[in-house]
């Protein structure tokens, strides 16, 4: 699916789905469904302003797959 809202990446990472930006059309591109993305982001706009940094997302990734865990966070 392709949407302009700000918040897809923050999206894409909570479903754990890719999320490119398409800079000739200015909007991102998302492996989920319309559905998906509308229940996720409902619950993230409920849970107030983004907290999402794409740089700490990739991080947080890269922990974990050298085998470490939330706990050493």
């Amino acid at each position: 699916m392709k949407t302009n809202n700000p918040r897809a990446p923050e999206v894409a990472n909570e479903i754990g789905a890719r999320c490119a930006w398409i800079s000739g059309e200015k909007m991102y591109s998302l492996d989920c469904s319309q559905a998906d993305f509308d229940e996720i982001l409902a619950e993230l706009e409920a849970e107030g302003p983004s907290q999402f940094s794409a740089e700490k997302a990739r991080a947080y990734k890269n922990i974990q797959s050298e085998g470490y865990g939330r706990d050493f966070i």
